[in-house]
């Protein structure tokens, strides 16, 4: 068994305000998703959705930060927070779809979601965990180089694809709202690494 090689450089510090500026909006959006879903006639419903939007609002600026950086820059601290908060706001948006409304059974979430939607909501999770577990354990979580680079990309793709799904399939028009903010910022990303490549040569 062989380790990963290590980048020669070291990856970004922790620092204290990397901490407080992602548990900040993280803290927020559980708490109206928690809270404001009382006032509402249909509070299941809401919550179920409210965790859905947070999750789509946390992970948009790790999104960001991938497709900005990857293979590049260290794709740093926030992202690696960011990523992690938007993973347990969508666990909670699961434990309300599937646990406390369809009661973890496979069937009801497939009458309900279709077998796609079940799929996604099964596996995202899932591929998302083993994402975050490798960046707090790996050396080179910042600086990833080619299979660990190729994981994170197509992890950080499906992400984005299935939380779109997640999004579009909430109610009201903050879910779709949310999704067309985080495809932008990914767009913007794209575009300004293009521009990054066209200026170096």
């Amino acid at each position: 068994m062989t380790m990963a090689r290590l980048h020669p450089e070291p990856a970004p510090p922790m620092r204290p305000y990397h901490m407080a500026f992602s548990v900040l909006p993280f803290a927020l959006l559980t708490a109206f998703a928690v809270l404001y879903a009382l006032t509402q006639p249909n509070p299941d419903s809401f919550r179920t959705d409210a965790f859905a939007w947070g999750a789509g609002i946390q992970a948009t600026p790790a999104l960001f930060l991938m497709a900005r950086r990857l293979g590049r820059r260290a794709v740093g601290q926030w992202w690696r927070l960011f990523w992690s908060f938007a993973l347990v706001l969508l666990v909670a948006h699961n434990i309300a779809a599937m646990g406390w409304q369809q009661l973890w059974r496979p069937d009801l979430v497939a009458a309900e979601f279709g077998l796609f939607g079940a799929i996604v909501l099964w596996g995202l999770p899932v591929v998302w965990l083993v994402d975050v577990l490798m960046a707090w354990n790996r050396f080179d979580w910042a600086r990833a180089e080619n299979g660990y680079a190729w994981w994170q990309g197509l992890v950080a793709a499906f992400v984005f694809a299935a939380i779109g799904f997640v999004l579009l399939g909430s109610g009201g028009t903050a879910g779709p709202a949310i999704g067309a903010l985080m495809a932008l910022a990914v767009a913007v990303a794209v575009l300004l690494r293009w521009y990054d490549g066209e200026e170096g040569r």
